[in-house]
């Protein structure tokens, strides 16, 4: 794993509780989460303090027009 270690949340919601847990160096998440949606957990994120400087990856395979 070339020095990182890698956590795996089932869900949004597992996901938030984790990053509270482990603050992570780097969050990669999907667009689309049953109960926490990627966009929302992304703005969780960023309104929270202690998280705020947590780097997000948001990757899907969800087709989306260009912004």
């Amino acid at each position: 794993m070339n020095g990182f270690e890698v956590l795996w949340a089932p869900h949004g919601a597992a996901a938030w509780g984790l990053a509270h847990t482990v603050r992570p160096g780097l969050l990669l998440t999907d667009w689309r989460m049953s109960g926490i949606a990627g966009p929302a957990l992304c703005c969780m994120l960023r309104d929270d303090p202690v998280l705020t400087g947590v780097l997000i990856i948001r990757a899907s395979s969800l087709a989306l027009p260009p912004i």
